[in-house]
């Protein structure tokens, strides 16, 4: 099963994208910044790393590449980050994406960084795997962690943006994402992101 991005989803794009223009006239520059799909809009960054450092989440969930190139400038790039965390690309898969398409999207997102933010040190997160268990394919769809590990070897290959893998970390015995780090098949629990934080933590 294809995902679709259906009126309320993008409305919701639309909503949040606003939220964070607004957000962005307040916010310090400077910060490190994390941006890309549901995985970072949930992910409680002040939980995990605390408030002495200025961190920013940039997430909308339901984004895929096609939104985050349209919109990585007034989403992100405004605040002139110090640092920016990209994880973006499953919802790519989800909706039946090839890895060329996904794949030069996220090289024009990093060459317009590149090019509008020179100073910002850019770290781009591997796609995290799913879980293949019956029970959560309605969430999965089609997304696979055969089609997921070919294009993070792929990503890891560009030269625009330290590579960062956190794919091994969430895995249980047979090559899932793991019971315990999921709520669903896709995305993260309390103690997914807990695992993924503490690889994070060294490069921020």
């Amino acid at each position: 099963m294809i995902e679709v991005i259906g009126p309320d989803l993008a409305k919701y794009h639309q909503q949040k994208l606003g939220d964070y223009l607004a957000a962005n006239q307040r916010d310090s520059k400077d910060a490190a910044v994390f941006t890309g799909d549901s995985i970072i809009e949930f992910f409680p960054l002040k939980k995990f790393f605390g408030r002495e450092q200025a961190i920013l989440n940039r997430g909308i969930a339901g984004v895929d590449t096609n939104w985050l190139k349209e919109h990585i400038k007034e989403q992100v790039l405004d605040l002139e980050p110090d640092k920016l965390f990209i994880l973006i690309g499953t919802n790519d898969l989800g909706l039946g994406y090839d890895d060329n398409h996904v794949l030069n999207n996220i090289e024009t997102i990093l060459e317009t960084v590149q090019f509008e933010s020179i100073a910002t040190k850019v770290y781009l997160l591997s796609i995290l795997p799913v879980s293949h268990k019956k029970e959560y394919q309605s969430k999965v769809k089609i997304r696979n962690n055969h089609d997921i590990q070919a294009l993070n070897r792929q990503l890891e290959e560009q030269l625009l943006a330290e590579y960062i893998d956190l794919y091994p970390y969430l895995l249980d015995k047979d090559g899932n994402l793991a019971d315990e780090y999921t709520t669903d098949g896709l995305h993260l629990s309390q103690k997914g992101y807990a695992v993924i934080a503490e690889q994070l933590k060294l490069y921020l």
